[in-house]
């Protein structure tokens, strides 16, 4: 008994014969299009033969009378970074696969930089967010502070003699000079990093602020 193998099936013009030949031509691959249209394997390849088109070792489409490499030339000069990774990463010629080592490093690090670039970005809003912040709350209470000069003043009229708000007592200096620091290495250093006009013309004493900066300046320049 002869056993005669079913004959494959080749979906009708109706149900995408044009978009599927289309497909094709535009170069995707036979599997590609089986997995998109859930036409056969086989019958793609078919209806390209029917339609003069070869297909290459990786189910690609093409025209015999047409250039196929210059085709991919082409297609290669269009393509985006991605699309260069994909193409070389299968290919056996060593300085292909260089380049694409060095590619791949190059883009690595691009994306090390950027991301950099955006947390600085990001520190930097954040802290513009805390000074529109300080500066709101020190808006406010400037105005609670004017609310209760006002309120004296007034108190000050029914008792009939004028009372001054309290003048607060300096905040004692955290740091002592010729013991916490050298006055002239303190000042000199003010000097050279731009914090030269918060410096008192005259004595020993650096600001509290200054000295801070300093120690900051280096214990970073130390780690």
């Amino acid at each position: 008994m002869t056993i005669t193998a079913p004959a494959i099936p080749v979906p009708a013009a109706a149900t995408g014969e044009s978009q599927v030949l289309a497909l094709l031509r535009q170069g995707k691959p036979v599997p590609q299009i089986s997995d998109a249209t859930t036409w056969p394997a086989a019958a793609v390849r078919k209806l390209a033969a029917r339609n003069g088109l070869l297909v290459d070792a990786a189910g690609v489409a093409y025209a015999p009378e047409v250039d196929y490499y210059s085709q991919r030339v082409e297609k290669i000069e269009g393509a985006d970074v991605e699309e260069l990774l994909s193409m070389a990463y299968n290919c056996p010629d060593a300085k292909v696969r260089q380049a694409r080592a060095r590619l791949q490093h190059d883009v690595q690090a691009l994306r090390e930089q950027l991301s950099t670039y955006e947390k600085k970005k990001g520190q930097v809003a954040a802290a513009e967010h805390a000074a529109a912040e300080a500066n709101a709350e020190i808006a406010r209470l400037a105005a609670q502070l004017d609310q209760a000069k006002a309120k004296l003043r007034e108190a000050s009229t029914v008792i009939g003699r004028t009372m001054s708000a309290a003048t607060p007592r300096p905040a004692r200096r955290r740091y002592q000079p010729g013991v916490d620091y050298s006055t002239a290495e303190a000042r000199q250093w003010a000097k050279d990093n731009g914090y030269g006009d918060q410096l008192p013309k005259y004595g020993r004493y650096v600001p509290d602020e200054v000295i801070d900066a300093m120690r900051a300046a280096q214990a970073e320049a130390a780690s």
